[in-house]
C-alpha cells in the first residue's frame, strides 16, 4: 500500500512469473538444488525492491516444465506471503509447453490500465525439446507477452550456453536481460544481480500496460 494525501491506495499490481526448466538434465551436478537456492537466495531482493517501491504490488508466480509443463505456483501471491517450495528434475525439456501455458493464462488476465508489464524469468540448463519457437510467437501475440519484461538466465557450462544461444537472441526484447554465460554454481549472485539490474518499475524502461 502507498500513502498519498486522505489515505492509503492500493498500489500498481506487477506479476513476477518464473519459468522453471525441472528436466532430467537438471538432475546433474546440483543443477536443480542450484535453481532452488537461487530463488531462496532472490527473495531478500525483491523484498529490498517492494520496499523501495511502496506504489507497486508484487505478485510471484511459477511454472515449472520437464515432460510437460504446469503451474507450480498458479495463485498470483503476494510477495510478503510468498514461501518457495522446492522442485525436483525428471523427464525431458518441453521448454514450448511452458511458453504456451503461459500465453493461455495472458489471454485471460485482465486488461487493467494500472498494472504493470509482467517480468518473466526464465532458468533453463539446455536446449528445448518440443516446438519452443511456434509457442514462444504465440506468447509474444498476445498484448501482455509483447510488454513483458523478458529475461533469461542459463544453467550450466560454456557449451550449454552455446547451445541457449539462439533461444537468448529470440528471447531477447527492449527489456531483457541477456542471457547469463557463468558457471551453474554462480547463480544464485547472477540471479541477485540481474535482479539489481532489472529497474522494474523505473520511467527509464518506459513501462506502459496494453492498449
Amino acid at each position: 500500500m502507498a500513502i498519498r494525501p486522505g489515505g492509503e491506495y492500493p498500489g500498481r499490481p506487477l506479476n513476477i512469473i518464473w519459468l522453471l526448466d525441472c528436466s532430467g538434465s537438471m538432475s546433474e551436478g546440483g543443477k536443480i538444488e542450484a535453481l532452488n537456492h537461487a530463488i531462496r537466495a532472490v527473495i531478500p531482493a525483491m523484498h529490498k525492491a517492494a520496499e523501495s517501491n511502496p506504489e507497486v504490488q508484487f505478485y510471484v508466480r511459477a511454472i515449472r516444465f520437464s515432460s510437460g509443463a504446469a503451474w507450480h505456483v498458479a495463485t498470483p501471491t503476494l510477495l510478503a506471503d510468498f514461501k518457495w517450495v522446492d522442485l525436483t528434475a525428471e523427464g525431458e525439456t518441453d521448454m514450448g509447453q511452458a511458453f504456451a501455458l503461459l500465453a493461455e493464462d495472458f489471454r485471460t488476465m485482465p486488461q487493467d490500465a494500472r498494472a504493470l508489464p509482467p517480468q518473466i524469468v526464465l532458468i533453463s540448463d539446455g536446449k528445448p525439446t518440443d516446438d519452443w519457437k511456434g509457442a514462444l510467437q504465440a506468447l509474444f501475440s498476445v498484448p501482455w507477452g509483447q510488454r513483458a519484461v523478458r529475461q533469461a538466465i542459463a544453467i550450466g557450462q560454456v557449451r550449454i550456453m552455446r547451445r541457449c544461444r539462439n533461444l537468448s537472441t529470440t528471447w531477447s526484447g527492449p527489456y531483457c536481460v541477456r542471457i547469463a554465460r557463468s558457471n551453474w554454481c554462480g547463480t544464485s549472485a547472477t540471479c541477485r544481480r540481474r535482479w539489481r539490474r532489472l529497474r522494474w518499475v523505473r520511467n527509464r524502461h518506459r513501462l506502459r500496460s496494453p492498449p
